[in-house]
């Protein structure tokens, strides 16, 4: 049976936990839901449920952090799916600003903090992921994922922290990294896209070549 090369693909930020409520950056944390990331994802699924109506055959993958398997099983049981974990899902490593509390940066480290909020393309946070290096990975991971799905898969969902969201959202769009500072701030915390996975990966390559030029 062939593969294929045609898919509805949902992306979906996962809510907040106990280190976004306190304003800490989380980066690569393995944190739960707390009581805001649970209603924001019991809001997130009546937008799920609203924007596809396909239920067979929906397949749900997501970072390994709790808070993602959280949502993810959450949506694969609205939909009727299955729901599975990837490593390179992942959200942007951090470093050693995992964990700080953002007034705390901006008192520390004001000039690269500054930056990073404005830019997060041009600052890497100590022993942190760099952005570009991120953006492969979660392009890579989306692209291995679709060659496995068997042609009985309608759609595919994928659940991810914050900046991860932003950057996978950000390039399904076609849009330049200027444009996910803006992303980040979006109220919806879902991104609907009708994808042909041969595109995805010319892209994907565009972007490399881009950056590496």
């Amino acid at each position: 049976m062939s593969k294929p090369r045609q898919f509805r693909l949902l992306v979906v930020r996962t809510g907040q936990t106990e280190w976004d409520r306190a304003g800490r950056l989380s980066g690569g944390a393995d944190l739960p839901l707390c009581d805001d990331g649970r209603a924001d994802l019991r809001a997130t699924l009546t937008q799920v449920s609203d924007a596809d109506g396909e239920a067979n055959g929906v397949r749900v993958l997501s970072s390994e952090d709790e808070a993602s398997v959280q949502t993810a099983n959450a949506i694969a049981e609205l939909l009727e799916g299955t729901a599975k974990a990837l490593p390179g899902l992942r959200d942007v490593g951090l470093g050693l600003w995992e964990g700080s509390l953002r007034s705390e940066l901006e008192e520390r480290r004001p000039t690269a903090f500054r930056r990073w909020i404005d830019g997060p393309w041009t600052v890497t946070p100590p022993e942190g992921e760099p952005l570009e290096e991120a953006a492969i990975r979660l392009r890579e991971q989306v692209i291995r994922a679709l060659e496995k799905q068997k042609s009985s898969i309608g759609t595919v969902v994928f659940v991810t922290r914050p900046m991860a969201w932003s950057l996978i959202v950000a390039w399904l769009r076609g849009v330049s990294a200027a444009s996910i500072k803006d992303i980040q701030a979006e109220p919806c915390p879902l991104s609907l896209h009708d994808v042909d996975l041969t595109e995805l990966k010319r892209t994907a390559q565009a972007a490399v070549a881009s950056a590496q030029a």
